[in-house]
């Protein structure tokens, strides 16, 4: 149980937290046998939510014109795709009860999805490879594959023309510290190469010039928001470690000139230039809110909640983008800039720059990587 956990953490820059408080939680469903009446296993750091549901045709009438799929692991082992409307939703990736499918990520032409993907070889060993997959659900194919069963590939990332995907390698290093590094391989599998050691979590510029990473200190557990030239030289940091809980989840805009990414926790400083939107005006039992305004209430918290932020590429300019109070908010860009989505455990939202609105878009949600083909 603990081997399918640790491959599990491994990348999220949590298994050396963890193994130094002697806590694992409860596995993600999917993995391992689960009677149908246990309850439902909720990973670490998720706030389940209670909510009064949104009518299907109020749903329905925001994501009306949408354009594009949603792509979203929903935390069971699966992973789904839908039309960005809502409709047409049905599983890319299947789990057979023992698979664990996450972090999907559309290629730059919308025609495929890499995914890393959990499975047990023939001796029982669980494996964590990186996948590829036709957005039509046929293909399934591994391109890259670990020598080692202790070393994971996971957050996979494709270069914007569609070669190569940058990937995390990563192994625990007991009793309480992990390595990881960022590699690159050919879209059509091969030899990998190393771009950057100490990180995790790729994101890739549009433009092609540039690599966001995530850099995480296992003295302290914390970690910070760097940005590299595509070949890993020039790295220089946006974010400290001092600043949030954690960070992750880092997406290029369109035009390669800032990011977004989700913050755990209150900043601990003040940021530069940072127009500050008021915190929701409730009981502290508000999990997803805008201005004033309550959408959805928490009922427990397991973990800080996460709120989505922006930064500009020299690290000078920030903007808090929503008060989300969800566990793992993995934004997406519409191509145009002028929208991000990111999936909640109920749904997919979207907040519209230009309009300065917040909606609800899809009644279906999940944890575990999220990504939008919008053009």
């Amino acid at each position: 149980m603990k081997l399918r956990m640790i491959v599990w953490l491994v990348g999220l820059g949590l298994f050396g937290a963890l193994a130094a408080c002697g806590n694992f939680p409860t596995p993600p469903p999917g993995l391992g046998a689960t009677p149908a009446s246990a309850p439902r296993a909720t990973p670490a750091g998720t706030i389940t939510i209670s909510v009064t549901p949104v009518p299907a045709n109020v749903v329905a009438t925001r994501a009306a014109g949408l354009p594009g799929k949603f792509v979203f692991a929903r935390g069971n082992g699966t992973i789904l795709i839908q039309d960005a409307t809502g409709a047409n939703l049905r599983p890319l990736v299947a789990s057979n009860g023992d698979t664990l499918a996450e972090f999907p990520a559309f290629s730059p032409d919308g025609k495929q999805v890499a995914y890393s993907y959990n499975y047990f070889d023939k001796d029982g060993n669980v494996v964590q490879d990186l996948h590829v997959i036709n957005t039509d659900g046929s293909n399934p194919h591994s391109v890259a594959v670990p020598d080692q069963v202790k070393i994971t590939y996971s957050f996979p990332a494709w270069s914007p023309d569609g070669k190569d995907i940058f990937f995390t390698q990563a192994y625990a290093i007991p009793p309480s510290s992990e390595y990881a590094e960022i590699d690159r391989v050919s879209a059509n599998g091969g030899a990998l190469k190393t771009v950057l050691k100490d990180a995790r979590l790729a994101a890739i510029s549009p433009d092609g010039k540039k690599i966001a990473f995530r850099r995480f200190d296992f003295k302290i557990f914390a970690s910070s928001l760097w940005i590299a030239n595509i070949d890993g030289t020039g790295e220089k940091q946006l974010v400290d470690q001092e600043t949030f809980f954690d960070i992750f989840a880092a997406r290029f805009s369109p035009d390669s000139t800032s990011l977004v990414f989700a913050g755990s926790g209150e900043p601990k400083k003040k940021l530069p230039g940072i127009a500050l939107m008021p915190a929701p005006a409730n009981d502290g039992n508000c999990a997803i809110g805008v201005g004033a305004l309550c959408l959805v209430e928490r009922a427990d918290a397991h973990g800080l909640p996460s709120d989505l932020w922006l930064v500009n590429l020299d690290g000078t300019q920030f903007e808090r983008v929503t008060h989300v109070g969800s566990d793992s908010p993995y934004p997406a860009w519409s191509a145009d800039g002028t929208r991000i989505a990111f999936l909640s455990e109920i749904g997919t939202f979207l907040v519209d720059r230009q309009n300065k609105t917040f909606s609800q878009v899809t009644s279906d949600g999940g944890y575990g990587g999220f990504d939008w083909y919008s053009k």
